[in-house]
């Protein structure tokens, strides 16, 4: 089955990152420019699984036919998520794999509107190439068109807020039930990163109400992801990791605003700063 590149006016600007030879945004401007500059050779088709129909690469965004598409939009529809396959090119996945040593997170914790603790996890720090790589990669214009055709948002997503996290066996690190419900927020996306397999760490989403689960994934590889719904109705959590092996992961929401294109010329001239958009 061939691929639907999607190219051009929607097409993703890497090149940006040549408007100066030092990002004020980025210290490493350099080294991502070698990647987004890089002879990528065009990826093939995305297969005939519905939930292995989105691929991304530096060059753009391949889509299945509109028969992978509805079903993917029943999928979604049916268990408010939906598990993407291969979601990163292999060209993608060479490059960024070994990226991101132990020195460069901090352990992060979320707190609930009542003071509670629900997550704690290492997170990669902002600056940190693999971080800001892993943003720019996913504020793509084509894929939140993807993303709103498959989840049926009724709002338009123009800003992917992302981190790089990573849960490890052993230690202090959980992320129980939250809803992520918050303005903007209308998407949620979890992309593996863990280059060796992972046990444990599964995502579940389930009604809040009832308390049924809709769905569970487990067993994803190195470039796989999932979407799923966000909504005061909806939670989900990660459970424990129990091998050896941390669960990294980049995760985030796609957001109705602000606008990507809009936060970054800002960031990049100076007049804000990165922790403060993220």
């Amino acid at each position: 089955m061939p691929g639907k590149v999607r190219e051009g006016s929607g097409g993703f600007p890497l090149g940006f990152l040549n408007w100066s030879d030092n990002c004020p945004l980025l210290g490493f401007s350099r080294s991502l420019v070698m990647i987004s500059n890089s002879t990528i050779a065009p990826g093939g088709g995305c297969g005939d699984d519905a939930e292995d129909m989105i691929q991304l690469s530096f060059q753009g965004l391949e889509l299945g036919s509109s028969a992978e598409l509805d079903t993917a939009r029943e999928e979604f529809a049916r268990s408010h998520c939906l598990l993407l396959k291969n979601f990163l090119h292999p060209s993608v996945l060479k490059q960024i794999r070994g990226m991101g040593g132990e020195q460069d997170y901090f352990t992060r914790e979320d707190i609930d509107t009542e003071g509670k603790v629900f997550a704690r996890e290492l997170t990669l720090r902002d600056r940190h190439p693999l971080a800001a790589l892993m943003m720019v990669l996913l504020n793509q214009p084509d894929l939140f068109q993807a993303i709103r055709e498959i989840s049926g948002s009724k709002e338009e997503l123009r800003f992917f807020k992302s981190r790089v996290f990573e849960l490890k066996s052993g230690s202090d690190h959980y992320d129980d039930w939250h809803d992520d419900h918050e303005k903007g927020q209308i998407v949620g996306l979890s992309l593996n990163l863990s280059v060796e397999p992972v046990e444990g760490g599964e995502f579940e989403i389930r009604n809040r109400t009832d308390g049924q689960v809709y769905r569970r994934i487990s067993g994803t590889q190195f470039g796989d992801a999932h979407i799923f719904e966000i909504g005061a109705n909806y939670q989900h959590r990660v459970l424990p990791v129990t091998g050896s092996t941390g669960r990294r992961n980049c995760a985030g929401w796609f957001c109705s605003e602000p606008d990507f294109r809009t936060e970054m010329k800002k960031l990049l001239s100076g007049e804000g700063e990165l922790d403060q958009a993220f």
